[in-house]
């Protein structure tokens, strides 16, 4: 989905976000939604690996709400 951001802005619209935003220069937008793409792509991959190791098999499947409230009954 983001590479398809790449694709829409362009021109204009481009230069506005980076006026908007406070970026010193298009190259510096472009460096910041690479890093923050490879963020996401490196979190995907994290996320999937834990989930291939732990998956369903964590102790205690309430919530945390759930979890306060059956210490504080005691």
């Amino acid at each position: 989905m983001i590479s398809h951001i790449k694709i829409i802005l362009k021109d204009n619209l481009l230069s506005a976000i980076v006026k908007e935003y406070k970026f010193d220069s298009v190259q510096a937008f472009y460096k910041e939604l690479n890093a923050a793409e490879k963020g996401n792509r490196d979190y995907k991959a994290a996320r999937t690996e834990w989930e291939k190791i732990y998956g369903d098999k964590t102790a205690d499947s309430r919530g945390i709400r759930d979890g306060l409230r059956s210490v504080y009954k005691q």
